[in-house]
């Protein structure tokens, strides 16, 4: 799959966190940007790409970087200290001899790990936010973008890093597809959000056979980079009509 759209995402994802978005919309942005670092990070790493792209680190960097910009806005303790934590993790990984492929997996599942918390941390906040029922569906699309996404990165290792964001029982490729299917539905009659909202759907269909046919080879690095223009896109409808 071509990536010549990958820097567009990557600006996307760098953009300094909206000082008039609502605390909520900052939350919500937080789990889109840790998904967006686990899955261009396992992306990056995949064996099955046959040459390690450098736009992925980019892309995980980008992502790290804005996840400090938001925390450093909200001034949230536990936050800061997660992002502190995922860099450190981050860095440990890049400093990993590229040879020791062995390893990998124990430095990739603490960054997982830290990621499910911050998503869980970022949610309980969103609960305690009074949102109207639009906004809410574009969340919940969006997340379940980065949810299917990210599943779908940790199983093209076969089990060697663990799903710490769900449980094996409370989700599935078909489960989020058929979600998510219905999320574009629900909201493809609002003027407000056309022609954007198409774009988004039209991301997440160009790859979504590659998410629900599982005996197809695997693609992830064309899945990080639609599924993750879907969600940005989706991310900044979300912030456009708060505004």
């Amino acid at each position: 799959m071509a990536l010549r759209t990958l820097p567009l995402l990557a600006a996307l994802l760098l953009a300094p966190p909206n000082l008039h978005a609502s605390q909520g919309q900052h939350w919500h942005e937080l789990r889109s940007l840790g998904f967006s670092l686990s899955a261009n990070l396992l992306a990056y790493h995949s064996e099955y790409e046959d040459i390690a792209d450098p736009r992925r680190v980019d892309a995980y960097q980008q992502a790290l970087q804005s996840i400090r910009l938001h925390a450093t806005h909200l001034q949230d303790a536990e936050l800061l200290s997660l992002s502190q934590t995922l860099e450190e993790q981050v860095g440990l990984l890049e400093r990993q001899p590229a040879t020791d492929i062995y390893r990998l997996p124990q430095l990739l599942n603490p960054i997982l790990h830290s990621q499910a918390e911050l998503d869980s941390l970022a949610g309980q906040h969103l609960t305690r936010q009074a949102t109207d029922p639009r906004l809410t569906r574009l969340h919940q699309l969006s997340l379940d973008c980065s949810r299917i996404l990210l599943l779908y990165q940790i199983r093209t290792y076969r089990f060697a890093v663990q799903t710490y964001f769900m449980t094996r029982e409370e989700d599935s490729f078909e489960h989020l597809d058929q979600r998510i299917g219905e999320h574009f539905t629900a909201l493809a009659n609002d003027p407000q959000l056309e022609p954007a909202l198409q774009r988004a759907q039209r991301h997440y269909l160009f790859v979504r056979d590659k998410l629900v046919n599982h005996d197809q080879n695997w693609a992830p690095g064309g899945a990080a980079t639609y599924l993750g223009l879907s969600i940005s896109t989706l991310d900044e409808l979300a912030r456009a009509i708060q505004q």
